[in-house]
């Protein structure tokens, strides 16, 4: 192999890891920001017309998501105490486009002050690259509950509640 095919597959491999840290920097983004309130932070995360697919109901673009961020339910819950966290993901990325696969685990301060984890779901993210880096265009998440739709999520297939 000679230098200029060495240096171009360093250059790749670097690339491939660049893009690995930038989409875990998105991923682990939104847990801090959704139990800050930061609405505009969370939803920015995702493209314009991205989809925020959570267990029964599909949210479309900024507007629905932060419509949910800024719900009765989700105020309630940071205004105890919360931890929405995501684990380190199986990651797939192919030119432009990624697929991410992991845990995610939420977490509600309860009145003597010890967490409980309300919610342990199957998650799949899916990014896109564009001019202000990666993007989430599309995320998945069922509840752990046996169904094979969360075993889908976790294999590789993604449970859909549409659009």
């Amino acid at each position: 192999m000679n230098l200029d095919n060495r240096l171009d597959a360093l250059e790749a491999r670097v690339r491939l890891l660049e893009d690995q840290l930038a989409i875990y920097q998105v991923m682990a983004a939104y847990g801090p920001a959704a139990d800050a309130g930061e609405t505009d932070q969370a939803v920015a995360l995702w493209t314009d017309d991205g989809v925020y697919d959570l267990h029964t109901r599909a949210m479309v673009g900024h507007a629905e998501i932060a419509r949910e961020l800024e719900g009765e339910w989700h105020q309630g819950l940071i205004g105890r105490g919360s931890a929405h966290i995501v684990s380190m993901p199986k990651l797939e990325i192919a030119g432009d486009s990624a697929v991410a696969t992991c845990h995610s685990r939420l977490y509600r301060r309860e009145g003597d002050g010890d967490y409980r984890v309300i919610s342990c779901s199957a998650n799949r993210w899916e990014f896109v690259r564009g001019p202000q880096g990666w993007r989430v265009t599309r995320r998945v998440s069922r509840q752990l509950d046996g169904s094979a739709e969360s075993h889908a999520v976790l294999a590789g297939g993604a449970a859909s509640s549409e659009p």
